[in-house]
């Protein structure tokens, strides 16, 4: 049962399916089970299958097969002329949908060639082992770039016109008002943001007072030392309840250097790239933490297999890099999947994510699961993280509310 969402854009209800476009959601067949992409509206489905997952991130280009590539190429020729020809005419994208503004027969043969490219996929590669993992990370992604968010630049006025403020002034009229992840943009799992949505990652902090809460407050939370704890949970060592750099300092450097010198030294020491005026920490480090059996244990000498079984192509330099990096990024994206399970129905939303940062737009009314939240967000597979919470009225002025462990 073949069909194809007509819209990426939840609020945009309909499918086509078996030669037709289908509108009405409550008549919509049950038995669907394969797709190219997920859509909000399809989150009551079950047993549904995304091509778009089994290609780990390539495009319909890249994937479609050589006897449906010149009829493919065609329909992609027509689409971007009925696209320029709607901006031309200053129809906006983010404000119909496209099954209002492009003409049926085209969307017809455009969406059975996507049914026959999702089949291929389907049909000619292995599930991925990660598959219901990025499956949930994918919903939740779907639901964040729903989410309008609230922009104020007045407040820049404050400042001195500077060419960076200036820029940002330009980045922000030019772009849409949601975050839109790109899930596949990087090899480590690390989420990028799709070309002409906000640019959440990059932002300064200086400038993210423009960002404000729709409901109550922003609610940070950030994990205390995530590469570092993940390290400690791949090696299966318990995990400190107070700060690990300070945790570090006086149980490994045995208080002979201050934090940023000792957050400094593990880095360092973890990635290969330290000074000889840390030769002697690095001893310590070596003699307490032993990444080379980590290295021994996920790298088989041309891909390291992280725990949440992504494949990523290495050299022996950067095998403990990405095993950490890969390992940090997915585990802060199944915290964030477990925290938007725990607010299903609630007014309370994630806002974005930034790396391993989760932020909520927090209603009131939903103040007693503050602490629900923190706690779970700090209940990893690697053992309990220390967590901070930090809240505030806009994005930039975000104060330290309490810790997690």
């Amino acid at each position: 049962m073949l069909f194809q969402t007509l819209d990426d854009k939840g609020e945009c209800v309909g499918i086509y399916h078996d030669g037709e476009l289908l509108f009405d959601f409550e008549n919509f067949p049950q038995d669907l089970t394969r797709t190219w992409g997920y859509n909000s509206f399809l989150e009551g489905y079950r047993g549904v299958d995304y091509a778009e997952l089994y290609a780990l991130g390539q495009s319909l280009d890249e994937v479609c097969p050589d006897h449906l590539k010149e009829e493919w190429q065609d329909l992609r020729t027509q689409r971007s002329s009925l696209i320029r020809s709607l901006a031309i005419s200053k129809v906006s994208l983010q404000e119909n949908c496209l099954f209002d503004v492009l003409p049926p027969w085209f969307l017809k043969k455009y969406c059975e060639a996507k049914n026959q490219i999702s089949n291929y996929v389907i049909e000619s590669r292995p599930k991925p082992p990660n598959y219901k993992h990025l499956f949930s990370v994918a919903r939740m992604l779907a639901e964040i770039k729903e989410q309008e968010l609230s922009i104020d630049t007045s407040c820049l006025k404050k400042h001195k016109m500077t060419p960076a403020i200036a820029n940002l002034l330009k980045k922000v009229n030019s772009c849409s008002p949601y975050v839109v992840y790109n899930q596949f943009g990087t090899i480590t799992g690390r989420l990028t943001t799709r070309p002409t949505t906000f640019p959440i990652l990059t932002i300064k902090k200086e400038h993210r007072e423009i960002l404000k809460p729709t409901n109550d407050f922003f609610l940070e939370l950030d994990f205390n030392g995530a590469e570092i704890r993940v390290l400690l949970g791949l090696l299966g060592l318990e995990q400190p309840s107070q700060d690990i750099h300070q945790w570090n300092l006086e149980n490994i450097f045995d208080n002979e250097l201050d934090r940023p010198a000792a957050k400094e030294a593990f880095f360092a020491w973890l990635y290969g790239s330290h000074s000889s005026r840390l030769t002697k920490y690095i001893n310590k480090l070596n003699n307490n933490y032993d990444k080379q059996t980590l290295v021994n244990d996920y790298w088989d000498g041309e891909y390291i297999r992280t725990p949440f079984a992504r494949d990523i192509k290495s050299d022996q330099h950067h095998a403990l890099n990405y095993l950490i990096q890969s390992t940090a990024a997915d585990l802060a994206l199944e915290q964030a999947v477990k925290i938007r399970k725990l607010l299903s129905g609630r007014k309370t939303k994630i806002c974005f994510i930034i790396h391993d940062s989760i932020v909520l737009d927090f209603c009131s009314e939903d103040k007693e699961l503050f602490n629900e939240i923190g706690l779970l967000m700090g209940d990893t597979r690697f053992g309990k993280f220390l967590v901070s919470a930090n809240i505030g009225k806009n994005f930039a002025d975000l104060k330290g509310a309490k810790a997690f462990v």
